[in-house]
């Protein structure tokens, strides 16, 4: 099933309907980029084997899962943040902390299995919309 179809990095030519489409899209893109580099090997012959014959229809509600996991604690975030406005110096600790515990993970995991993926650029710039967070966190404490 999944052998037979291209998997591209290109988001405008799967034609996806929706954010969670996109989401789930984008951790299964992930993780077969993950697999070939630590499995050295093609999904050709993974799928080939009797034993793994159901195995892209797990990986592809596991993948579902996870991909609306994350845009669940999106959205969860993104209301508290606009429900509160961040207004009490501890809700703004609270979530810089926690925003720095996240990329600092996901900073261990695309240096130690991706080094070279062009996700870094995301990354990279995830970080400057933290310190400028941060930044005008304190501004706000100024005032």
């Amino acid at each position: 099933m999944y052998a037979s179809v291209s998997y591209s990095m290109s988001l405008k030519s799967a034609r996806l309907e929706n954010f969670s489409e996109i989401a789930i899209s984008f951790f299964l893109d992930m993780f077969f980029i993950m697999v070939l580099f630590i499995l050295k090997t093609s999904f050709k012959e993974l799928f080939s084997a009797d034993i793994n014959q159901h195995l892209p229809d797990y990986l592809k509600m596991i993948y579902r899962f996870f991909g609306w996991w994350v845009v669940s604690i999106g959205l969860l975030l993104l209301t508290y943040v606009y429900v509160t406005r961040i207004g009490t110096r501890l809700a703004r600790n609270a979530i810089h902390t926690m925003i720095t515990i996240v990329l600092s993970g996901v900073y261990l995991m695309i240096f130690r299995f991706i080094p070279t993926t062009p996700f870094l650029y995301g990354i990279y710039s995830m970080t400057t919309l933290l310190l400028l967070s941060l930044w005008a966190s304190k501004q706000i404490n100024q005032s």
